[in-house]
């Protein structure tokens, strides 16, 4: 009997042993998440706002709004100025179009702003085609100036005497500051050398001024 007593002895002995090991792992694991934290958020944009953007950070090209009869309108109120980003684009008259012959030549001059406030206007321009499956026999005569006159009044000319292929000036060309407005000045003539199968021709041609901004 006396080895049957010891042998339970020594098996709650065990039992015991193996809880206050598992008490001692708990306690840990409560320390552990009880740990301290913190965490920093940091806003950022531009000076102490915390925006990125904003009506500063705008950039557009305006033209002069056409009166009724489709001459721009000058000289040009704040009100005046509109855009033309659009597929309809805005319509000027060119005077005289409609009788052209051989040795003549008629122009319209295009008032332009940099509607912006922190960007520089890097402009380029070209003319093109608006009928390109029609009959080509007058565009393809026809020739093409353009000139630019920036904010100081000082012009040069960007396109000249060119054919409708290459009547074409790069991005950069002309350039205006922020707020300012030049203009550019188009001419197109039908040379002397034309012939009588001009009679009755047609086309219709399109003014592209193209603008990127640029950071001052």
């Amino acid at each position: 009997m006396p080895s049957e007593h010891t042998a339970t002895t020594t098996k709650s002995g065990r039992k015991r042993l193996i809880i206050g090991a598992c008490s001692v792992l708990a306690v840990g694991g409560l320390l552990t998440a009880a740990a301290f934290t913190d965490v920093a958020n940091i806003n950022l944009g531009a000076g102490s706002d915390g925006i990125i953007g904003g009506e500063d950070s705008t950039f557009a090209l305006l033209v002069a709004d056409a009166d009724a009869d489709g001459n721009p309108i000058t000289p040009v109120d704040d009100s005046d100025w509109v855009s033309a980003n659009t597929a309809a684009g805005i319509t000027y008259n060119l005077a005289g179009a409609e009788l052209l012959v051989p040795g003549d030549s008629v122009s319209v001059d295009i008032p332009v702003k940099n509607d912006s406030v922190n960007f520089d206007a890097l402009l380029g321009a070209s003319i093109v085609n608006m009928d390109p499956t029609g009959d080509s026999t007058l565009i393809d005569a026809l020739r093409f100036t353009v000139t630019f006159t920036d904010e100081d009044g000082v012009q040069s000319t960007v396109i000249s005497d060119a054919a409708l292929a290459a009547a074409t000036a790069a991005l950069g060309t002309a350039t205006l500051s922020p707020g300012a407005d030049g203009e550019f000045g188009v001419t197109v003539s039908l040379p002397s050398t034309a012939g009588n199968e001009m009679q009755g021709k047609t086309a219709e041609i399109r003014a592209v001024i193209d603008a990127q901004s640029q950071a001052v």
